[in-house]
């Protein structure tokens, strides 16, 4: 029965595009399966649109008992890319999709778990703690709708986040992110008889890339150069180039070093080719973040793992989610796995027994939570 359970919600909200930006059908429906379940919601559409979003936040409580400490789930609603028209499918415990689109358990299938835990709680009817709940917007676009969130509006002073890759798995740290935006800037000229009299801004672009360490970096940081443009037409010596670049590391003061370093070839770049200028700035994505690998929160997790018989596995994540704004904002959060494997591609996949040992480990969890 809970695996049935599991697959058609699931199923149900994979039918529902919800690409970033674009949320608000799955979230109507969110909300109908949580209050449905005994949840109050309280819906906040201002926080999605004014980072250009048709859906909302979504904030919401499941009673329980109050002599036990409460405690956060959160997933999010939207997928990199749309789900259009997609029927996904279960054949001998894998789910997939049709090969053409991404599968969207990433983050679907953590709310059809929590769907499950909050079933479960009711219909076994043993003493837990007050279960909270955060669905945000736009997580796969930077983390913005979590951003917005107000966490005062919850008591739990612990979350768990469901929203990782693999299985018994918890993320207890985490890489933060920076863009590093790169404009270059030379000077246009005709490119048959006046192409001397121009300064090559695509050429100074190659010649600063070069210069920068990318790739791994060190064994915590990574600095990827992902988009690069620039140019109008082949007979003009291009005037402007645009590199955008991400960095990534466990430490804030690795991600200072790099930025420096670019700037450092930056300033190398333009005393190579007079009359090149280039503006190095820097947009943070989210910041790190590294909890105590022994917290209560944790050894309670690993606790309950055990008493199943799945040990956890403590791990470093190398890409952010929503714990990475829960923890700066002072709210102790940890990620846990859901069995989603290659995610944001057309091979996306999910088995539905690792749907199903979340939702054990979160029923032993709340069982066990004092």
């Amino acid at each position: 029965m809970i695996r049935e359970r599991l697959f058609e919600d699931f199923r149900e909200m994979v039918k529902i595009p919800s690409p970033s930006g674009s949320e608000h059908r799955l979230n109507t429906y969110v909300i109908r399966r949580l209050e449905s379940l005994g949840a109050r919601v309280e819906y906040d559409p201002m926080e999605g649109h004014c980072i250009g979003s048709d859906g909302g936040n979504i904030y919401a409580a499941f009673p329980g008992d109050k002599s036990r400490r409460s405690i956060l789930l959160s997933a999010h609603t939207d997928t990199v890319i749309p789900t259009t028209s997609l029927d996904p499918k279960l054949s001998n415990g894998k789910i997939t999709g049709d090969g053409t689109h991404i599968l969207g358990a990433d983050d679907k299938a953590a709310i059809a778990v929590i769907f499950e835990v909050l079933r479960q709680s009711r219909e076994q009817g043993f003493p837990y703690p007050p279960v909270e709940i955060a669905i945000s917007v736009s997580e796969e676009t930077g983390l913005q709708g979590a951003s917005l969130m107000d966490i005062s509006r919850f008591s739990s002073k612990e979350a768990l986040v469901l929203d990782m890759s693999g299985t018994d798995k918890i993320g207890y740290a985490a890489v933060g992110a920076r863009d590093i935006i790169i404009d270059v800037n030379g000077k246009a000229s005709h490119a048959g008889w006046a192409i001397d009299e121009g300064v090559n801004a695509i050429l100074g672009a190659a010649s600063l890339m070069r210069k920068m360490t990318t790739g791994t970096v060190d064994d915590e940081s990574v600095f990827n150069i992902g988009l690069i443009s620039g140019g109008e037409a082949v007979n003009i010596v291009p005037e402007r180039a645009k590199i955008i670049c991400e960095i990534r590391s466990f430490q804030e003061e690795k991600m200072d070093a790099m930025v420096k370093e670019t700037r450092d070839a930056a300033r190398r770049t333009e005393e190579e080719f007079p009359g090149l200028t280039v503006a190095v700035t820097e947009k943070e994505k989210y910041k790190p973040y590294h909890n105590d690998p022994r917290s209560p929160l944790i050894i309670s997790l690993q606790k309950a793992g055990e008493s199943l018989g799945r040990p956890q596995s403590l791990v470093r994540c190398k890409g952010g989610s929503d714990a990475n704004i829960f923890n700066r904002k002072g709210l102790e959060s940890v990620v846990l796995s859901i069995g989603m494997e290659d995610v944001h591609s057309s091979n996306e996949h999910i088995f539905l027994d690792d749907m199903v040992r979340l939702t054990e480990l979160l029923v032993k969890f709340l069982k066990e939570r004092k």
